[in-house]
């Protein structure tokens, strides 16, 4: 699980605006219960909580959690969709908690109606569910709850990755009320996944009191480097002008020898944000030893999530006060002192742009395919009053890999609206699949003035071409769902196949009739 987990772990944190935002699907058209008594709009968002399309899932989900009580017969449904048996990878891989913490949440709103199946939900197979319905438990009564709900919690941390991480960030948002479970979160610093290891320091430091903090002082005596590092962590975040005292401690995991203590140790500190400014010239003088594994950039798109391993990121937390720092650094003989250096200081300063510019360009010429990567994820903002042409803007746009932060092109071809519609038409009439997948994702944003084309292009002898169409379009919402209807009818199943999911995320009873009629639902 760690190959595919570790690799998309916080690229997918990065939708958590959308899973936020979970009422409302990524086409902006909320899921509308049908007509008829309310007890059969209920029935009818049943089979949409477990429904293979993700953006069905998350706008049913939030239905629900608007009901509260009345919505209770979808307790089974919800119990089920936890599996995350049928979640798709790129919305919900098994390391992603957020929207089974979600589907807990909408649980506790149910109400003590659902706490039978609550209650036998903790003895499911299924450790996921078990983590779920002990989290709803206690937050529909944590007094009564308390005592049944803490001890499947504080089991689950010895269970597979997934279901650790569930369990500890479940522990977390307990807060005080998890302090039995510290010892068992004390050994679980040492797990060999990253991601536990992560949710487990943010556990431990939810749990503020004096009780807590002197044992965690005490554990430090007796602890292995990683525990080290997130006993620290810990202790600094629940008193941050205490951060002196455990400096020491953060500043040693990053130098150690092993790969797994320096990256938690970046990740210590970038959790701690401006609170970690002390930490700054330690963490820029280890950036050479740091892997600049490309995995450990686009995670978060660009921001630091709660899982964050870059160390460009925490440096960027820190805040402006770090330029002084970074700036030097960028004149080091190491190239990965530089590029990262680079990277953190234009996210602070976008006016250093022009000086860091030929920093990138150098990095996408090395050797290192990791530094190479990095470098295309980033690109370096223009001086400020200068005006790319068009053209300049796509290819700054196709030398990003994808996985990065946003490219400033992005906005500014947006930006450019109709003048920018014609060249990356362009771009997909080459037929370069990598390059297409960046420009329609430009033209959904620029909307009404690429419809014309992207039309034409639905009409295209080439396959490829009326697919990239139908995912622009799709991208623009229900004013185009007749187009996305007509697409159904497409000679090529891959089209077929992405109106069809169109459709299924705009739910709008054009749509549903339109699928219900479809060749591929018969």
């Amino acid at each position: 699980m760690r190959n595919v987990g570790q690799v998309l772990l916080l690229f997918c944190l990065a939708l958590g605006s959308v899973v936020s935002g979970i009422s409302v699907p990524a086409s902006g058209q909320e899921v509308r219960p049908q007509s008829g008594p309310l007890a059969g709009d209920v029935s009818a968002l049943i089979p949409q909580i477990t429904s293979a399309n993700p953006f069905a899932r998350l706008a049913a989900i939030g239905k629900v959690a608007e009901l509260g009580p009345t919505g209770a017969s979808t307790a089974p449904a919800l119990l089920e969709a936890l599996r995350c048996e049928q979640m798709d990878v790129l919305f919900e891989t098994p390391q992603v908690t957020g929207i089974r913490q979600t589907i807990a949440e909408v649980l506790a709103k149910l109400g003590p109606t659902v706490v039978p199946q609550l209650q036998k939900a903790l003895q499911s197979e299924n450790g996921l569910v078990r983590v779920g319905a002990a989290t709803a438990l206690y937050r529909i009564d944590p007094k009564q709850h308390r005592d049944r709900a803490l001890p499947v919690l504080i089991a689950a941390l010895k269970a597979d990755d997934e279901v650790a991480a569930d369990a500890a960030q479940a522990l977390e948002s307990i807060g005080g009320d998890a302090a039995p479970a510290l010892p068992e979160l004390l050994r679980q610093l040492a797990h060999d996944d990253p991601a536990v290891r992560c949710q487990v320091g943010h556990a431990l430091a939810a749990l503020k009191s004096d009780a807590s903090t002197a044992r965690l002082q005490a554990a430090l005596k007796d602890a292995t480097p990683l525990q080290k590092v997130g006993i620290a962590y810990a202790l600094a975040k629940q008193n941050p002008e205490d951060i002196p005292r455990w400096q020491a401690a953060l500043s040693e995991g990053l130098r150690h020898a092993s790969p797994d203590v320096r990256q938690q140790a970046v990740w210590a500190i970038g959790q701690l944000g401006p609170a970690g400014r002390p930490l700054a010239p330690d963490l820029v003088r280890v950036l050479s030893k740091l892997n600049p594994d490309p995995r450990e950039y686009f995670f978060g798109g660009g921001r630091l999530g709660r899982l964050s391993f870059d160390p460009s990121l925490a440096l960027v937390a820190m805040g402006p006060e770090v330029k002084e720092v970074l700036s030097k650094a960028l004149d080091s003989e190491d190239p990965r002192t530089r590029l990262m250096a680079g990277i953190a200081l234009v996210r602070i300063d976008p006016s250093a742009g022009p000086r860091v510019a030929p920093i990138f360009q150098q990095a996408r010429q090395d050797t290192n395919q990791a530094l190479r990567m990095v470098a295309e994820m980033n690109t370096a903002p223009p001086a400020v009053g200068t005006s790319q042409d068009v053209d300049a803007l796509i290819q700054d746009l196709l030398q990003t890999t994808g996985f990065g932060p946003p490219s400033p092109a992005v906005g500014q071809l947006v930006r450019r609206g109709e003048e920018a519609v014609g060249p990356l038409m362009k771009v997909l009439e080459a037929g370069d699949g990598l390059a297409a997948m960046k420009v329609v994702q430009v033209l959904g944003a620029i909307g009404p003035p690429a419809i014309e084309p992207l039309t034409k292009a639905l009409h295209s002898e080439l396959p490829r071409q009326r697919l990239y169409a139908v995912t622009a379009l799709a991208m623009m919402g229900p004013a185009n769902q007749e187009l996305l209807i007509e697409a159904l009818s497409d000679s090529d199943y891959p089209v077929r196949r992405a109106a069809r999911q169109a459709l299924k995320a705009l739910n709008t009873p054009e749509a549903r009739e339109a699928l219900t009629k479809s060749s591929d639902n018969r």
